[in-house]
């Protein structure tokens, strides 16, 4: 039997073996910083996985042509496409396109529906989304870096969360891309045509992503069992300070009263 049964919360035993566990974590000094072994590597590939989605984002190299096939287009990306000599059938004027071309040009407008179809708009909405959702995490990581915040539950599993919707979106325009890239209805000679770096690049931040993910979210479970450790210690320390409080009362009544004596 214990002494006092009223001091004792049950579920302190299972989470104080665990939180043995976690003070021999390994962790990572940088200067006179301490880091989570997790959290630091994580941390790590979300920046690369951020430089990786960046170019990307910006890279007009999603798709390309065999330089040997002397085909009429040369490569797209989302924002803009290369041709040589390319004439499209529903311009009128059959005027030859050479060069790299923006979306929203003026020279663009004739056939901008057939470069731009629905699902092309949702791999370019995916892919603004994935490099958004990136770009939050990177600024929540600079102040992580900062402050003491990153050995915080309510930190970190929000930033798992983001960094889980910013893959999730990355996954989403590389699938919905690889199943249309070569469709014959969109792509001349499709064929000829290969999936190019700026593709590769954004499956090489996905894959990064869903690496820090389930790192952060390893990272969020050992927070997790510190956060509830603390709330028993707590629950313990509140259910034994009333207890307290009547023994200091009484010690002190019967002081006052053997003074009177």
């Amino acid at each position: 039997m214990r002494e006092n049964e009223t001091d004792y919360l049950p579920e302190l035993d299972d989470i104080h073996r665990s939180f043995n566990d976690i003070q021999n974590r390994k962790m990572v000094k940088i200067g006179q910083a301490f880091f989570s072994a997790k959290f630091f590597a994580a941390s790590i590939l979300i920046f690369i996985s951020g430089l990786f989605t960046l170019c990307s984002f910006a890279g007009p190299y999603w798709s390309q042509s065999y330089p040997s096939t002397g085909n009429e287009f040369k490569n797209i990306g989302l924002w803009e496409a290369c041709f040589y000599r390319y004439r499209h059938w529903k311009d009128d004027n059959q005027k030859p396109y050479t060069g790299c071309f923006w979306f929203w040009s003026p020279d663009m407008i004739r056939f901008r529906d057939w470069i731009m179809p629905p699902w092309f708009i949702a791999v370019q909405f995916f892919a603004c989304f994935g490099l958004i959702f990136t770009f939050v995490v990177l600024a929540f990581l600079a102040v992580s870096f900062m402050t003491n915040i990153r050995f915080k539950f309510y930190f970190v599993f929000p930033i798992t969360i983001l960094t889980f919707f910013a893959q999730i979106n990355m996954f989403l325009a590389l699938l919905v891309y690889g199943i249309n890239g070569d469709n014959r209805e969109w792509m001349p000679r499709p064929e000829f045509n290969v999936y190019s770096w700026s593709y590769w690049f954004e499956l090489v931040a996905s894959f990064f992503m869903l690496i820090a993910t389930v790192l952060l979210l390893l990272e969020s479970k050992v927070l997790y069992i510190i956060y509830k450790k603390n709330r028993a210690i707590k629950r313990q320390y509140e259910t034994a300070l009333p207890l307290n409080s009547n023994l200091n009362l009484n010690m002190n009544a019967s002081m006052s009263n053997s003074n009177y004596a």
